[in-house]
């Protein structure tokens, strides 16, 4: 069966007020099994939340082949005390890890798995040690990946520690998907970022942002 897989990732920066996000639908979707997935981060208050910045993507297909830990090539260079922030797809049950050439840790903040098993998971990292452009971010499972995307992107002005505040996950298909609202945020000043997952027979689907929110780089492999 040709299966196609793809990962996105739509962000943006916002004020938000007391009662927290009550909606997000930024995107359009054809014939996609769907996975959301909706992050706010704080950020300190003497700083400003920059612009988020694709430092690299990459994906793979294959039925019989398989890695074990998947590169994704870092193509910007990420300066410390940023973060890196990694949205991944794959097809199978069991969950991955990232991990980078330059010793950065990464934590998942986010997973979700429907039960056909395409997966989607999104992870971060505060860069304690400075990536380049010949720095590479690793995708790694034990049981082997045969079919993945991955997205990955930098932003500044996130707190240095716990810097994720709620999360709300929902699988599903629609041309206009939403998580649903999620609990009240701590603070009026946050970035949301949303992901989400597909897994489609053929074809490439084609996103669009919503009204507000900005399109970061998306990947979609076929095999």
């Amino acid at each position: 069966m040709n299966r196609s897989i793809g990962v996105g990732v739509h962000g943006l920066r916002t004020w938000m007020g007391a009662a927290g996000l009550k909606r997000f639908a930024p995107l359009a979707i054809r014939l996609a099994i769907l996975f959301l997935v909706l992050f706010a981060w704080t950020i300190e208050a003497s700083a400003a939340i920059g612009t988020p910045v694709g430092i690299g993507n990459a994906g793979y297909a294959s039925p019989t082949a398989y890695y074990l830990n998947f590169p994704v090539h870092v193509t910007l260079a990420v300066a410390v005390n940023n973060t890196v922030i990694i949205a991944i797809v794959s097809y199978n049950s069991s969950t991955a890890t990232v991990s980078d050439t330059s010793g950065n840790s990464y934590t998942k903040d986010a997973e979700i798995v429907n039960s056909a098993f395409t997966h989607l998971l999104v992870y971060s990292a505060r860069v304690t040690t400075a990536l380049s452009t010949s720095s590479i971010i690793y995708v790694n499972n034990p049981n082997g990946i045969f079919y993945i995307n991955a997205s990955a992107f930098s932003v500044s002005g996130l707190v240095l520690a716990s810097r994720v505040d709620k999360t709300v996950t929902a699988v599903g298909t629609s041309t206009t998907p939403s998580v649903g609202p999620t609990a009240t945020t701590a603070q009026a000043n946050e970035l949301l970022i949303g992901a989400f997952g597909l897994d489609v027979s053929s074809g490439t689907p084609a996103f669009t942002a919503g009204a507000g929110y900005t399109a970061l780089p998306a990947n979609v492999v076929s095999g």
